[in-house]
Order: C-alpha cells, then structure tokens, then sequence
C-alpha cells in the first residue's frame, strides 16, 4: 500500500488514470497523457520524460538534480498536518533544491558526482559542500501530490506520538532553453561559493 502512494505520488497523472485511459504496450511501457513521461514498469518502476532523462520512482529522487537534453527535474517533500503546508514545503525543497544544484553545477561542478546516466548529487553529502546563493529562477513546481497519512507527524507538541497528517511530493522541472549554466553564473548572488 505505502509503495503505490509512493508511486501515485511520484508519477502524479501516470498512476492516477484510470486504466482504459492508460496506453499499454507490450514492452511494459505506460504511455504519458498530453506529452507528460511514459511510465516504465519495474523495480522501481522509471519516469521517461525523453532526452535522456530516465528516473527512478525511489528515494533517490530527492536531493539530486536530474538532467535530460531540454529539462533539469528536483523533486521535494514533506509531511504536515495540514495538506496545504505540507504542499508548500514540498514546493519549497524541491525550489531549493533546484537553486542549490544548478548553483553548484554552474560555479563548482567537481562536487557534484554524476549517477543513474542522469543524476547529479552532492559528491560528499554534506551540504555545507554545495554553493550557496540566490538566484531567480523560470519554471516551477510540476505533479503535484498529497496522500492522507498515519501516524506519521510527530513534533515538541505530540509528545512523540505519531499524529495523521499530509505526506506531499512535488516536482521542479525547468527548461533549458529558458535558462543556461551561463545564465546561472551571471545572475547568481553568491553566499558561498
């Protein structure tokens, strides 16, 4: 159950459609709806959104910057008790997560490693390695989701007993035409590089 709210979560449309809707072919592939990525069956099941950009539906979404020919891809979540927090917060790692990746792969590239043919990460994973700094950035939040939880928020005021709540995934996704490394290293303010 908790692995198909991870997926609905993740694929957003992809999963949620009902399955006349779906295109199935016989290689295990499920076609996108209006453009958006084909689902590849598996373990774990894979987002294809084209130009190379290939992503597993796992944990290893979060905290990397996907990159494909035309698009960067972060993704970001969050529990709350409130479905509209926890899809702020969501919106607001993946947005820095964004900020700090692209920061990082414009001015200091050798800390990041690459993975998964079209993953960049923290090469050391301590975030004080990444490059800090601010930059305005096109694009925004993509396949928003919410799922009812429970249990699953604790805080100072439960007493550290579990309370039902609002788990939220949330996607950035840019387009590289609207923005270039370049770009980046000439807009960006930098708190530490």
């Amino acid at each position: 159950m908790l692995r198909r709210q991870m997926l609905a979560g993740l694929t957003g449309v992809a999963i949620a459609l009902p399955a006349a809707a779906r295109q199935r072919s016989e290689d295990g592939v499920i076609k996108g709806r209006r453009g958006g990525p084909n689902m590849i069956k598996g373990d774990p099941p894979r987002l294809d959104f084209g130009g190379g950009l290939v992503i597993p539906m796992n944990a290893s979404i979060f905290r990397t910057l996907w990159e494909g020919e035309d698009r960067w891809v972060t993704y970001g979540r969050a529990v709350s008790r409130l479905e509209v927090k926890a899809m702020q917060q969501a919106e607001i790692a993946a947005t820095g997560t964004m900020k700090l990746m692209l920061l990082t792969q414009a001015f200091a590239p050798e800390r990041l490693v690459r993975f998964e043919t079209c993953g960049w990460r923290n090469r050391t994973n301590n975030a004080n390695d990444l490059v800090l700094g601010e930059i305005a950035l096109p694009g925004k939040p993509v396949m928003p989701t919410t799922d009812r939880v429970t249990g699953s928020v604790t805080d100072g005021d439960t007493g550290g007993v579990g309370e039902d709540g609002w788990h939220a995934v949330t996607g950035y996704m840019i387009m590289k035409k609207d923005v270039t490394l370049a770009d980046i290293r000439a807009r960006a303010q930098l708190l530490k590089g």
